[in-house]
């Protein structure tokens, strides 16, 4: 799959740019964490991380203890995670479509929901956090047809409007 042109393009771009990091960051997207970044002395440029193992430029390995806030709780390019993601778009199967119920959603809901208690039958996918305080909290409205919620002061429950209100 590398051999593609649009594959090689953007591996390509990516080796060229590899050391531009912090400026395309500051540039493009939030000026002012990479300025803190580097402020508090994490500005490092990582190359490459397997397991809960990241390396920078240098050759420097570090043991990650965040791993992505509980995203990553396999580590980094898990095996066993790489091999089925390429499993799956080796099928060429469509990867986004709101006219289907996606039989891997599906299959990923069941597997869920044999874990859970046998009340708990349905699952809901998001892509944040956020996104899922802020789901559940329409789901707790709606359920209980209560309007107020109970918050922790100071606590942070996500980016978004509804629960920035919590």
């Amino acid at each position: 799959m590398n051999d593609h042109p649009i594959a090689q393009h953007l591996l390509d771009n990516l080796t060229r740019h590899l050391a531009d990091g912090d400026a395309l960051h500051g540039a493009y997207i939030n000026p002012g964490f990479a300025k803190l970044l580097h402020m508090g002395g994490f500005g490092r440029r990582f190359v490459s991380a397997s397991g809960c193992t990241m390396t920078d430029d240098t050759g420097r390995s570090y043991l990650d203890c965040v791993s992505g806030y509980g995203v990553m709780n396999l580590g980094h390019n898990h095996p066993g995670v790489r091999a089925a993601l390429h499993a799956i778009l080796d099928r060429e199967l469509p990867s986004f479509s709101q006219v289907e119920c996606a039989p891997l959603a599906g299959l990923a809901a069941e597997r869920l929901c044999a874990a859970l208690p046998n009340e708990l039958r349905r699952v809901f996918f998001s892509n944040s956090g956020s996104e899922a305080v802020d789901s559940a909290v329409k789901l707790a409205r709606a359920s209980t047809g209560k309007k107020r919620l109970l918050a922790c002061t100071g606590g942070y429950h996500g980016n978004m409007l509804g629960v920035l209100a919590a």
